[in-house]
């Protein structure tokens, strides 16, 4: 099963896995292809077969999404901050 949502490209990706075992080949070959770090965490969920909160901290402590690291810091932070003005 494909997640759902994402780019129909994923032909490759489970033969990625297969052949390497390694996640971080595996979130290369996404992010080649045009993947988002959300379409990300859901096909590694699914093709290596790892839990959602596994998938989320594998794709965000990768080397391949290191350079997103900083604004998602950032966005997550301003997040918490404006939940807690809520409150």
């Amino acid at each position: 099963m494909k997640p759902v949502g994402t780019p129909s490209d994923y032909s490759h990706t489970e033969t990625v896995w297969r052949q390497t075992g390694s996640y971080d080949a595996v979130l290369r070959h996404l992010r080649s292809k045009g993947f988002s770090k959300i379409e990300s965490v859901k096909a590694v969920r699914e093709f290596c077969d790892v839990s959602l909160g596994e998938a989320k901290e594998i794709t965000h402590s990768s080397d391949v999404w290191k350079d997103t690291l900083a604004d998602s810091q950032q966005l997550h932070d301003a997040l918490f901050e404006g939940a807690d003005e809520a409150d």
